[in-house]
């Protein structure tokens, strides 16, 4: 999982050269990858922090646009959107339990060498004056400009959640559902939680809920042994999304459906999958994107600290996990997050149900974009849009990563 060595991890305290600021960079010589397919020989040129033009070569030279300060040849590679990741909890040896700006701008470090532009830092279940840390470093993070991807906010992994369904989570800070709490994060965090993973079966979960939906907050199923018809009461106040769906939610039974019935056959509901190869076997990948579409499928890291390091022993929200060369778990052997990063996601649901490069795309940029109700600035490469994007191989290894029109991560192998 470790970067790529003599590669240059970017951000404004990351000593980004001035030529990497420039106003206009014109990415060209690649498969340009569209929510409709590849735009083959295709140029994607950004001036600050916007798209400028998407299209073929012949367009763009048609148009005469070739007066970029900085040119980067693709090599034929993928032009692909920058990934979002909506579920992360660490990287690069920093965890954002730590509550300060400083592991926040580790990670966006870390995580913008996986081609991933934006993403949301998660939470664990915890105390609370502990998540007031990760709030009040998450507002501070957000104010002091981009440091790697940027922070589009936090998602809340609990308290909320069912003790019985609480997989890696510590148990003792399992807590009643609290609009009050939720209010005060929203407060100390500059109005920047997006989205709290709770229990609909939970007492006061319903209600809960739709408090989310007045306060434009996602409300999503995790950690949890719903009913399913818990599970469409809660659809019907506003729950819109499933945490790491089959992982921490009870078993799919033929007459009882459960969670994850509810979450494969309802279609307001968005799926979160942790396509590692671990936490699910190809043949559940497969079923889900066929039940869901790409239009309903997220994926997400869930990743940890270890990410990016040597096995070892590391912190997950306090509590001590072990690292391997494939996954992270407790001492007693239960899986706790991953080591997934984001192009490796879309390069193993590609390779689990023979879906094209751009649906799979799609599932790490536009439809987590669409979720959080940011598509008309983020998820795809339009016109108009933020300059978020990545340069991947045919392999599906990243070789450039742009945030806002700036590089975030240079190997040195483009430009």
């Amino acid at each position: 999982m470790a970067g790529q060595k003599g590669a240059k991890i970017l951000g404004r305290t990351a000593g980004m050269d001035k030529a990497r600021q420039k106003a206009r960079i014109t990415v060209t010589g690649g498969r340009v990858i569209t929510p409709g397919g590849l735009i083959e020989d295709g140029v994607v040129q950004a001036e600050g922090a916007v798209l400028t033009f998407v299209g073929s070569r012949r367009k763009f030279l048609e148009k005469g646009r070739d007066d970029a300060e900085m040119v980067v040849d693709a090599r034929g590679g993928f032009i692909s959107p920058g990934f979002i990741d909506l579920h992360v909890h660490g990287g690069g040896g920093a965890d954002f339990m730590d509550g300060t700006p400083e592991a926040m701008a580790t990670i966006a470090r870390a995580h913008a060498e996986h081609g991933t532009t934006s993403f949301l830092a998660t939470t664990l279940t915890g105390p609370a004056d502990q998540l007031l840390k990760v709030a009040r470093a998450c507002r501070t993070a957000r104010e002091s400009g981009r440091l790697g991807a940027e922070v589009l906010g936090i998602h809340l992994e609990g308290p909320f959640i069912n003790p019985v369904a609480r997989g890696a989570q510590n148990a003792a800070f399992v807590r009643p559902l609290a609009v009050d709490e939720l209010d005060n994060l929203r407060r100390e965090s500059g109005d920047a939680v997006r989205m709290v993973t709770l229990a609909p079966e939970m007492p006061g979960a319903v209600e809960l809920v739709a408090a989310l939906r007045e306060r434009r907050v996602i409300a999503s199923a995790g950690h949890t042994a719903a009913s399913y018809e818990e599970v469409e009461a809660a659809v019907q106040n506003g729950l819109s999304m499933a945490t790491h769906t089959f992982n921490a939610m009870g078993v799919l039974h033929h007459r009882e459906p459960g969670v994850i019935g509810a979450v494969l056959t309802t279609p307001e509901l968005y799926a979160q999958l942790i396509v590692d190869g671990i936490h699910l076997h190809p043949a559940v990948v497969s079923l889900a994107v066929r039940a869901k579409g790409a239009r309903r499928i997220v994926l997400i890291t869930d990743a940890i600290s270890g990410v990016g390091l040597s096995p070892g022993r590391y912190k997950l929200g306090g509590m001590e996990i072990v690292v391997d060369e494939v996954s992270a778990r407790l001492p007693e052997g239960n899986l706790a997050g991953s080591l997934l990063t984001m192009e490796k996601a879309v390069k193993n649901v590609m390779e689990f149900t023979g879906i094209p490069v751009h649906e799979a795309v799609r599932m790490a940029s536009l439809t987590p974009a669409e979720a959080l109700g940011l598509e008309k600035r983020k998820g795809s490469l339009s016109v108009g849009k933020d300059a978020d994007l990545a340069v991947l191989d045919d392999q599906f290894r990243v070789r450039l990563t742009i945030g806002r029109g700036q590089v975030i991560y240079d190997p040195g192998q483009l430009i």
